[in-house]
């Protein structure tokens, strides 16, 4: 969905910023150095303040460290913004399984109020004895009926039908686990992590079993934790550490199967909480959107495509009325609906896609 979009949009911000606040931090090193080597004064150079080497940046006041302190302000300031990455990184990823699994609940939402109101057109038909308008499975079935003397009151399941329909069964979300309350809720796993054989297969398909997604996102999340109240300078311990002693071998394994990577900046087994370089933020910033490719495949696949397809036409009809646009004359401005629909849901649905035929079948065939 659009959440997906999203997701690779802030994490490519994110990126984008950690490469260039390593590019400046090397500039003013290489300023620094190019400056000592060149320098005829009379004061010694470990007293030479900042603001004497830029005297041009008006910053450079506020930034106010002598040659001997630069450097070691430096990697403070680098450690600082790697470590804190992951803490922003993770919080990109929440977001976009939240908002995904909100918009799954809309869907389900509008799906059971959908299915209840075709129940409920059955049992009017039920009633008003139209049998010759029902298939002949279903006319079957309502024939059994008839003869055992069931007797189905419409009113009271159109007024069942008006509470349901805006209830879901995906129950909400444990705010301090979000990611792992989204793939319980929706039956990837159960209490233990054991993925269901459904969703084995579709991850599977993706190149990254589940247990290692699953194991993954725990120690990103662990890591996370720690890093937010923890000492620079501590050393994995209690929960994060025990995690690292079970599965750190076995996701290094796993991933340098699934990246196909000799040298690999991300080391699962190490007890090290803060991050090196920033090569190892951009490696853990990857394997992060990898997961998120898989997460986003996942998704996807709780309704069919015949029941997103009817989701999106009808919000994109409720647009198109709340922005006063009015809706289209399919038969004489075909071309245009189409056009305006197939980006639509390219906006909101990446991997949705529909051609002419199938939209017009699709077209056919609503309401029946």
């Amino acid at each position: 969905m659009k959440h997906y979009k999203k997701f690779h949009n802030r994490i490519a911000e994110i990126n984008d910023s950690i490469i260039y606040h390593t590019f400046c931090s090397k500039q003013i090193e290489n300023e620094v150095e190019h400056f000592k080597k060149n320098y005829k004064g009379s004061k010694p150079l470990e007293k030479i303040a900042n603001r004497e080497i830029f005297n041009s940046n008006i910053y450079s006041g506020k930034f106010n460290k002598t040659t001997r302190e630069i450097t070691e302000s430096i990697n403070k300031s680098n450690q600082f913004i790697y470590d804190n990455s992951l803490i922003l990184i993770y919080l990109q990823l929440e977001i976009f399984v939240q908002e995904y699994y909100t918009s799954i609940q809309s869907i389900e939402r509008f799906l059971r109020g959908k299915k209840i109101k075709l129940r409920l057109d059955e049992f009017k038909l039920i009633q008003s004895n139209s049998l010759d308008k029902l298939d002949e499975k279903l006319r079957t079935l309502v024939e059994q009926y008839l003869k055992k003397g069931i007797i189905l009151n419409v009113t009271r399941r159109e007024r069942e039908r008006e509470e349901i329909q805006e209830t879901t069964s995906l129950i909400d979300l444990n705010t301090n686990q979000v990611v792992n309350s989204v793939l319980y809720n929706l039956g990837v796993c159960n209490e233990n992590c054991e993925v269901s054989s459904h969703w084995g297969t579709i991850l599977n398909r993706n190149n990254i079993p589940f247990q290692v997604l699953f194991d993954t996102l725990e120690y990103f999340r662990l890591r996370r934790n720690v890093i937010a109240h923890r000492e620079p300078n501590d050393r994995a311990n209690g929960t994060f550490g025990d995690f690292i002693s079970k599965k750190g071998e076995f996701l290094n394994h796993q991933w340098n199967v699934i990246k196909g990577l000799d040298n690999r900046y991300v080391d699962f087994e190490s007890n090290r909480l803060m991050f090196s370089n920033y090569l190892e933020v951009i490696e853990s910033i990857n394997i992060l959107r990898k997961i998120a490719d898989n997460l986003d495949s996942m998704f996807s696949s709780v309704f069919t495509e015949k029941e997103l397809l009817l989701y999106f036409y009808e919000s994109f009809q409720s647009d198109r009325i709340i922005e006063n646009k009015g809706n289209f004359n399919l038969s004489t401005d075909f071309d245009r609906f189409y056009s305006k629909f197939k980006g639509y849901l390219n906006s909101n649905f990446v991997k949705l896609t529909i051609t002419k035929e199938e939209i017009k079948e699709f077209l056919m065939n609503l309401g029946k």
